[in-house]
């Protein structure tokens, strides 16, 4: 009996013993995990400030139509099914006057400007500027709310102060024509710079290089589901590429995504101007992007109610994400 309880023992023991070692070990890697997701916030929001745009009177970077004439030869197998009655466009990081050519371009209609960048950036006498983090992605895990703040405060202290340094990026990642400017004539957010052009705004605050967060998905289909029909809708990011043509393809999705196939409303979205978003690619981050698109277009093509049920209470119910 004696000899049972001792075995007993030991075996209790080393259960135990097991026990808090694996506990030490999960807690041991979600402290490294967490320490881990710090470190990148951390390393994106080490910025510096870069000038994108000059202020010149050409389209910026990137700028394409859903109207836009494409090459026969590289379409043939393709529907565009609707895609020209969408009246909306993309490009890159705007400047004042590359703005009001956009505003020239499109022509008399209601147009709403809508700002895919997360990033802080502005506009110092009409020239496009931003807080450039690594890859771009400057206010990861901040939410729309505080960057907007933070992006304010960062554009009144340029005013106060009087005088602005730029930093320079390697590899064309920047433009390097001015040094610094002192005095500047004009400070503006780009809400302030589109609603002077006569336009409305929209920020959506996405990540660069990753899919949009659900609350931002919910804002924007809440935001331009109700626009009059004849509304053109300007989407634009820094590059003009991944955030502008996931945008416009979501937007194409809303409106057709009962008539055509998810592959040629994107394939058609890069013969525009766009980036290929179904490339195949090793980054997690492309993947996971296709990923919620292939998800958004089956909310699309399920949609019955005029987009009143929302991205997040349809993930919700159907399980998803």
């Amino acid at each position: 009996m004696k000899r049972n309880k001792v075995v007993y023992i030991i075996v209790a023991l080393v259960i135990i013993g097991g026990a808090t070692i694996m506990y030490s070990i999960n807690q041991h890697y979600k402290s490294s995990k967490i320490a881990i997701q710090k470190t990148n916030s951390v390393q994106a929001n080490k910025t510096k400030l870069v000038i994108d745009t000059d202020n010149k009177d050409v389209l910026p970077k990137n700028f394409r139509t859903t109207k836009d004439k494409i090459n026969d030869e590289k379409s043939k197998d393709i529907d565009f099914t609707g895609l020209s009655d969408l009246n909306i466009s993309g490009s890159g990081a705007l400047s004042e006057k590359s703005l009001a050519m956009v505003k020239e371009k499109i022509g008399d209609k209601s147009i709403i400007d809508i700002d895919l960048r997360q990033e802080d950036h502005g506009f110092i006498n009409g020239i496009g500027i931003s807080w450039f983090g690594k890859n771009n992605q400057a206010n990861k895990g901040i939410n729309r709310e505080q960057i907007i703040s933070d992006e304010n405060s960062n554009l009144d202290k340029i005013s106060k102060d009087k005088h602005v340094k730029f930093d320079e990026l390697p590899k064309g990642k920047s433009l390097n024509t001015v040094k610094s400017i002192d005095n500047p004539e004009s400070v503006e957010t780009e809400e302030e710079l589109a609603k002077g052009l006569g336009m409305s705004y929209l920020r959506i605050t996405v990540t660069d290089h990753e899919k949009p967060l659900d609350d931002q998905v919910d804002l924007f289909i809440e935001s331009i589901k109700n626009l009059p029909k004849d509304t053109w809708i300007h989407f634009h990011c820094r590059g003009g590429a991944g955030r502008t043509t996931t945008f416009m393809s979501m937007y194409d999705m809303m409106h057709n995504a009962k008539n055509v196939s998810f592959e040629d409303i994107i394939n058609r979205q890069r013969l525009i101007g766009g980036s290929d978003l179904l490339k195949e690619t090793n980054k997690d981050e492309d993947k996971s992007r296709v990923e919620f698109l292939n998800m958004f277009y089956k909310y699309c093509k399920d949609n019955q109610d005029g987009y009143e049920t929302s991205w997040s209470q349809w993930i919700k119910n159907n399980g998803e994400q």
